[in-house]
């Protein structure tokens, strides 16, 4: 009788220990994902799966980045914004190509002075976007290979007046450029905010900085001239480095290159 008793008893502590276990685990593996999600609201990244964002686009790059600092493409508006700009620099791709064709020089010349001041070769793309290569003055009277302001161009020491206009001399006018990225990089800490400046003025970046609180320019609300860039110098950065790349991304286009 004793021995059936202890019987009994040993079966019945055996499932209530097996039942707190699973108990236990199913608890545990519930509360996973709620703690996953904390974490993430926490640290402020978007719930955003980066493998659903890149395979929307076969053959993307899974990273990008601009003079070093990387491209945060797991932000899907990020992405987005990226993928216009290329798609829109592609239609534009053969006459990029061609402007460095035509201008092997003044190319030469430029990589050869931003590496003798240490600034990031992906600034050689910047005089693509300001004057296609040339000495042409804007309306708003930026002029240049550089496209300084006079008042800009004097204060990096370059003579501009009636009789001479130094913002057309290419050597000088880019040791400006890399004096004047130099500054605005020891100011804010990041090429990509120093590219940002040189289109929108030190300033005026700073106050937007301050004002939306954050140290991104990607997640920066803008006008539409300086929004768009970081995206276009990236886009003509990467289209002409490995265009062969891109056909496969943007299809049809591509057997025209």
């Amino acid at each position: 009788m004793i021995r059936r008793y202890l019987l009994s008893s040993v079966s019945v502590l055996v499932v209530l220990s097996f039942t707190k276990l699973f108990s236990y685990t199913e608890s545990r593996t519930a509360g996973a994902p709620r703690e996953r999600a904390t974490d993430s609201t926490q640290s402020g990244v978007p719930d955003i799966s980066r493998h659903d964002l890149l395979t929307e686009k076969p053959g993307f790059p899974f990273m990008l980045s601009f003079a070093g600092e990387p491209i945060p493409l797991e932000n899907k508006s990020v992405f987005e914004k990226m993928d216009r700009a290329l798609k829109r620099q592609y239609k534009q791709l053969q006459g990029n190509r061609k402007l460095l064709e035509l201008n092997p020089r003044t190319m030469s010349v430029i990589d050869e002075i931003l590496r003798e001041h240490d600034i990031p070769t992906d600034f050689r793309y910047l005089p693509i976007i300001e004057s296609r290569l040339s000495t042409a003055t804007s309306h708003k009277g930026a002029g240049g290979y550089w496209q300084f302001m006079p008042a800009t161009a004097r204060h990096l020491g370059l003579v501009v007046n009636e009789v001479v206009d130094e913002r057309n001399d290419l050597v000088k006018s880019t040791r400006a450029a890399c004096k004047y990225l130099r500054i605005l990089y020891e100011e804010l800490g990041s090429w990509t905010l120093a590219a940002a400046a040189y289109n929108i003025g030190q300033g005026k970046l700073q106050k937007e900085l301050e004002r939306q609180n954050t140290g991104s320019y990607y997640f920066l609300d803008l006008n539409r001239e300086t929004e768009r860039y970081l995206y276009r110098l990236v886009a003509i950065k990467e289209l002409l480095s490995r265009p062969s790349m891109y056909h496969l991304v943007y299809g049809e286009q591509g057997q025209k290159i």
